[in-house]
């Protein structure tokens, strides 16, 4: 459709007529279409492979853990990480424990694997979702949900200790 975009300027130097423009909007054979998009695996990936907690695409295998992070992270034989993932918080300027948690893959394709979790404290309720793609990328989402409306964190830290040989330019 054709539009009109009306503005007027406001300041010492701006013009005292307003501005007034007509446009037309097109709309492009690609927009709202859906080429491209496929839960196909390209070569030379492999489909995904998920089994109890762990998840394996092409020439890695990761372990997931409470916090729908990595436990583990072999790639080509060697184990990248130091220690676990891990998340940590304090309250109040003492250390927080976690107490109660669950986790599951709960959607496996072969493009993509979603492992969900929840791990609970007396403070805070942390849920995550994990999306494994087939190229060994994971996207992370967290929501941090208090026990309570007093709580109050001071701080909350996601752990990903690499192994210091293995990544030599990581700098922070």
């Amino acid at each position: 459709g054709t539009y009109t975009v009306k503005a007027t300027l406001k300041g010492e130097s701006a013009p005292a007529k307003p501005f007034e423009n007509k446009f037309v909007r097109e709309h492009f054979p690609w927009e709202d279409n859906i080429l491209g998009i496929t839960d196909d695996v390209p070569a030379p990936f492999i489909p995904i492979k998920t089994d109890d907690d762990s998840v394996e695409v092409v020439l890695r295998k990761m372990e997931m853990n409470e916090f729908g992070l990595w436990d583990s992270v072999i790639s080509e034989g060697k184990e990248l990480l130091a220690a676990p993932m891990s998340v940590e918080y304090s309250a109040k300027g003492k250390a927080g424990t976690w107490e109660d948690a669950d986790g599951s893959f709960t959607k496996c394709l072969p493009a993509e694997a979603i492992y969900e979790s929840t791990v609970a404290s007396e403070d805070i309720v942390l849920k995550t979702r994990s999306t494994s793609e087939f190229d060994g990328c994971m996207k992370v989402e967290m929501e941090v949900q208090p026990m309570g409306s007093e709580k109050e964190i001071d701080k909350l830290v996601i752990n990903i200790p690499l192994k210091n040989e293995l990544a030599p330019l990581w700098h922070v």
